[in-house]
């Protein structure tokens, strides 16, 4: 039987995260935009592989996206925005951030939540490049 957890994250929280991925962000400042989506990558298809959470799951496919959006080179993303996508797929990358991703069913929940917060910010850049890859079909 599903058991289904809902919690707010208050501004401070949310403060505390976007700090947390700039430290993140920070320590990754060298590596450069292939290094940063190949760390990402392979991340992402350990999780593909192995079975994660539903709520982790839920997420995978905006990560996909946000690594398509920053390797397109027809489509330029502003560097605020490439900061954002940068940022969260460094957090993604990072086995020890807030919560150290090999801790089972819980690991992922910063990640899960960061990607999330990206996607929030970053809808209207994510729904333009949607409709742009449709078009470019």
């Amino acid at each position: 039987m599903p058991l289904k957890v809902t919690f707010e994250l208050s501004d401070r929280d949310l403060k505390a995260l976007r700090k947390e991925m700039r430290r993140v962000s920070q320590a990754a400042k060298d590596k450069s935009d292939k290094q940063i989506i190949s760390s990402a990558k392979s991340v992402l298809h350990n999780m593909q592989r192995e079975k994660v959470p539903q709520f982790v799951a839920e997420w995978l496919d905006k990560v996909e996206t946000l690594i398509a959006m920053l390797e397109d080179t027809t489509w330029r993303l502003q560097k605020k925005e490439s900061d954002q996508v940068r940022s969260a797929l460094c957090y993604l990358s990072d086995p020890q951030d807030l919560i150290r991703d090999d801790i089972p069913g819980l690991g992922l929940l910063d990640d899960a939540i960061a990607v999330k917060l990206i996607v929030r910010d970053l809808r209207h850049e994510i729904d333009a490049y949607e409709d742009f890859c449709r078009f470019c079909q």
